[in-house]
């Protein structure tokens, strides 16, 4: 996922664990701060990405993190190296290398993401609570946030969609 919000690219252990022949340089007593000024993640140490978008090579390093909302986030070093453009107009990602030329990608139309809580809750049978949910998305036009069927009739739980 690319987030304009992040100043710096970001990859879970997770991620990095599946991955092979990955120059990884460990760090010590290092954060990241998130955009919302408060949550701060333990930085593990810094990988070496070659990420490819359509046929060209893209290289960036990557702090590497426990967990995230999602396995990668290509921050604005990514988008200030090879020049992509966000063209929302037109729905799609370009982007150029100085090498390899240029080339675009459309957008994913329907993506899904994990969302958490901001805070823990505790509900007492037959309570209701409005809660604040985050997920890791620095801007977005439009989200919709649908619960899962399965945990919701396991736990028997009622959460309606919102946006």
């Amino acid at each position: 996922m690319i987030d304009t919000g992040a100043t710096h690219t970001l990859i879970t252990r997770s991620l990095l664990d599946t991955l092979t022949d990955v120059p990884f340089t460990k760090t010590t007593s290092v954060s990241a701060l998130l955009g919302d000024a408060s949550t701060a993640l333990c930085v593990h140490g810094v990988a070496q990405l070659c990420i490819y978008v359509n046929h060209i090579p893209t290289f960036i390093s990557a702090y590497v993190v426990d967990s995230l909302g999602i396995n990668l986030i290509l921050g604005m070093d990514w988008c200030r190296t090879y020049d992509v453009q966000i063209r929302i107009r037109h729905q799609k990602l370009c982007l150029r290398h100085s090498h390899y030329g240029s080339t675009s990608v459309s957008f994913l139309h329907n993506a899904s993401l994990p969302a958490r809580l901001a805070h823990s809750v505790q509900l007492q049978p037959l309570h209701e609570h409005v809660v604040q949910l985050t997920a890791p998305l620095s801007s977005a036009l439009q989200v919709i946030f649908t619960p899962a069927p399965t945990f919701c009739q396991r736990k028997h739980l009622f959460i309606p969609d919102a946006v």
